[in-house]
């Protein structure tokens, strides 16, 4: 963004909330999810409380499928909470840089 400060261009840098509010990942919707009546149940627990869950089953029973759907239902973070999970992952060594 430029913004004119006298007689001169200057520009202006942009909020972290600004970006972040800007990027949106359309995940697959949650309301989307036929039948599946418990392991529905499960994933809103898991989802509300940031529990761990386990899936096994023989192939073909939709465990990755229904794993896609958590992000869906994931309640939002606070810019607060992003930075501190940025920062206990750059201090890991796992932060992903993009370009």
């Amino acid at each position: 963004m430029l913004h004119w400060t006298s007689k001169c261009l200057t520009q202006v840098l942009t909020t972290p909330e600004a970006k972040l509010q800007d990027k949106s990942i359309n995940y697959p919707d949650f309301k989307d999810i036929k039948g599946q009546k418990i392991a529905k149940r499960a994933l809103e627990i898991v989802a509300s409380k940031w529990y761990n869950l386990l899936m096994f089953g023989p192939p073909g029973t939709s465990k990755s499928s229904l794993a896609g759907y958590i992000p869906s239902i994931l309640s939002k973070m606070s810019i607060q909470e992003i930075l501190e999970c940025s920062t206990i992952t750059s201090i890991a060594g796992k932060l992903l840089l993009m370009h």
